[in-house]
């Protein structure tokens, strides 16, 4: 059975590639572009993006490690393939809901639900230094190249701000926003689920703030991956300006609800 879902995971996503890829460019252009840039002094700048992928995940594990262990202690081995295991069903759904369940694999099954919770606090986290940094982003870029009309960027920029403000305390108030739940109708199929949430008075400030110190040092790992890229296939603006338009990117991603291999396209 092992070894017939990694057979599985590897045709669907060599279908999902050529599904979303093949079957929509012309290969010839994509390797004759390719071939160009590589041939060319920017190889290093991809060289680099490869360099920065253990990082990447390395910080990504950290993050979820100082969640993780108020709810179960795994071993680093663990951490790590329940992180690469999770992307990899991750790729099947949309807005990577399969990365809860790749993690789950890993721990004692009386413990899937709390580990759910980790990894939703987690993500958590995560979307709240993207949206942070995509905030700072967006008003540098229309402030300084994107006209737009007066009216609708300062409504953008309050929603934004607002939302990012509600996020933080909710973030940092857990005890509160779970006596306010209460209030809320719960689906009857949820209420077994609802009786692990008490696995969030473990989370303290303290392992609050070390989950966003950590998804914060990954969120600037990978938007350094995204600029050594855009330098690769020999993309030239100012310094600013593409980090601004990074991190824009990012954050009008996030409010798209697509699959990762979809949201490559759609970053276009």
């Amino acid at each position: 059975m092992n070894i017939f879902i990694k057979l599985l995971v590897i045709v669907l996503f060599g279908w999902l590639v050529w599904r979303n890829i093949v079957r929509k460019e012309s290969m010839a252009d994509l390797r004759d572009t390719f071939v160009t840039y590589w041939a060319g002094p920017g190889r290093w700048w991809l060289l680099a993006t490869l360099g920065l992928m253990p990082l990447n995940w390395f910080f990504e594990v950290m993050k979820w490690r100082t969640l993780e262990e108020q709810v179960e202690h795994l071993s680093w081995g663990q951490y790590f393939k329940a992180i690469l295991t999770g992307i990899t069903f991750s790729l099947f759904t949309p807005n990577r809901i399969g990365e809860y369940g790749g993690r789950i694999l890993f721990v004692h099954p009386e413990n899937q639900a709390r580990t759910i919770i980790a990894t939703l606090v987690g993500s958590y986290a995560q979307l709240l230094v993207l949206l942070s940094f995509g905030y700072l982003g967006l008003v540098y870029a229309v402030n300084h190249y994107w006209p737009m009309e007066l009216v609708l960027f300062r409504g953008i920029y309050s929603v934004v701000l607002l939302m990012i403000v509600a996020m933080s305390f909710s973030y940092y108030n857990v005890k509160f926003v779970v006596r306010v739940a209460r209030h809320f109708p719960i689906p009857s199929w949820l209420r077994g689920f609802t009786k692990h949430i008490k696995v969030l008075k473990s989370f303290t400030p303290d392992v609050l703030s070390k989950a966003l110190f950590f998804g914060t040092l990954r969120y600037f790992i990978y938007t350094l991956q995204y600029f050594c890229m855009l330098r690769f296939f020999g993309i030239q603006a100012p310094l600013v300006l593409m980090f601004s338009g990074i991190a824009t990117v990012y954050l009008l991603q996030t409010s798209i609800p697509l699959d990762p291999v979809t949201g490559l396209l759609a970053r276009g």
